[in-house]
């Protein structure tokens, strides 16, 4: 246990534990809330300000530019999809697995082999085409075993799985 030295403080003229600054413990704890907490109010109200200006120019520069803006982000998930769908092409053939239905593309879907690779109910192919770059496309459609079925194959497959639950109740 270390001993703290005896001194006269500075604030107060009573001779107790010195702490810093010349300061006994509670003369000490005064000053030293009564400096932080002024200066903590005043980083508060500086950002506060200062997010309100950010936003307010983000909101403007976005008003002005909210064309240029939208037109990138369509012509980003043009490219992404194109991309996308040429690496989905080279994995598998883009017909149903079952029937071989092959007229329409937004028709099939992704069916996952194994349950437990599906992580949310978010994982529809559509999004994935459009939204993810194509690198962590590439990654995340290798990870998973998967067939390609058109969307009446799929409903099947996956009522025939859910009547067999029925059943045994």
């Amino acid at each position: 246990m270390t001993r703290r030295i005896k001194k006269v403080c500075s604030e107060c003229g009573k001779l107790r534990d010195h702490f810093a600054h010349g300061l006994c413990g509670a003369c000490y704890n005064r000053w030293y809330f009564k400096t932080h907490l002024v200066q903590n109010e005043k980083r508060k109200e500086w950002g506060n300000t200062h997010k309100k200006e950010k936003a307010g120019y983000s909101r403007a520069s976005y008003a002005r530019n909210r064309e240029k803006v939208n037109k990138n982000t369509y012509a980003r998930f043009r490219r992404y999809r194109m991309e996308n769908l040429a690496f989905l092409q080279s994995l598998v053939p883009m017909q149903c697995a079952v029937c071989g239905y092959n007229k329409c593309f937004e028709a099939l879907d992704l069916h996952h082999i194994l349950p437990n690779q599906k992580t949310h109910h978010g994982d529809k192919l559509s999004a994935w085409l459009y939204q993810l770059c194509p690198t962590t496309f590439q990654r995340k459609i290798t990870n998973i075993k998967f067939q390609m079925l058109c969307s009446n194959c799929h409903r099947e497959l996956h009522a025939k799985e859910h009547n067999a639950s029925y059943k045994e109740f």
